[in-house]
């Protein structure tokens, strides 16, 4: 199970980040936050990191993975990865 696309801020409703992302976390699921890179048309404010580069990440991207429950304190490594 995984909880998709949410972002910190949207145009039809302010969605609740960090409520989102503490209970994904306390059931043991997954959550994708939208978006990566490139959103135009007036949602620019959903883009993790300018010009799609990971050194110039957005505060919305500093807060989905640097915050709390964010990806960098509660991701792990798939074991189809592992030598």
């Amino acid at each position: 199970m995984v909880v998709g696309e949410f972002g910190h801020n949207h145009s039809d409703g302010n969605p609740d980040e960090d409520a989102i992302m503490a209970n994904a976390q306390a059931l043991g699921v997954g959550y994708l936050g939208w978006s990566w890179s490139g959103n135009s048309g007036g949602v620019e404010y959903l883009d993790m990191a300018t010009g799609f580069n990971a050194a110039a990440l957005t505060g919305w991207g500093q807060r989905i993975f640097k915050g709390a429950n964010g990806i960098g304190s509660t991701s792990t490594e798939a074991t189809v990865y592992r030598s």
